[in-house]
């Protein structure tokens, strides 16, 4: 694939392993600081990695490996930012398709930045707060 991938792989990897050129083996990022700086991440579906992704408006390929990643990764793409692939297909040419579609498509870009919108416009701490208060009080 004709693109530049920042990977944060560098734990997992022996000195005789061998990448792509194309591949940028880093340590792990503060991948919030990214947005804006990648037109699209593939993740595992974490809820971080999750989060991180529609707080900074990236659209994203999402590989679930426990259930509840899969889940947050089928909301975002039901939601349109998202495109949902299982892991096995990593490596093949569904996967290929799968980055190609969240760069390539205007539908899914637009939604991710809608996403980013919406999370700008919450206030976490504060609607936390209420709800718990809410309980204590009852």
């Amino acid at each position: 694939m004709p693109v530049n991938v920042v990977a944060p792989i560098r734990h997992y990897l022996q000195s005789a392993d061998r990448v792509p050129d194309n591949v940028h083996v880093v340590d792990l990022l503060p991948a919030h600081k990214l947005g804006g700086l990648v037109d699209a991440a593939v993740l595992h579906g974490g809820q971080g990695t999750v989060q991180t992704a529609c707080a900074t408006g990236v659209p994203f390929v999402g590989m679930g490996l426990q259930p509840e990643q899969t889940w947050h990764v089928v909301l975002c793409e039901r939601r349109g930012n998202a495109v949902s692939l299982p892991p096995k297909k990593a490596g093949s040419p569904d996967f290929v398709t799968a980055v190609n579609r969240v760069l390539a498509d205007p539908g899914i870009r637009a939604a991710a930045k809608e996403v980013q919108r919406a999370y700008a416009a919450e206030d976490g701490a504060r609607a936390v707060a209420r709800i718990i208060a809410g309980n204590l009080a009852s």
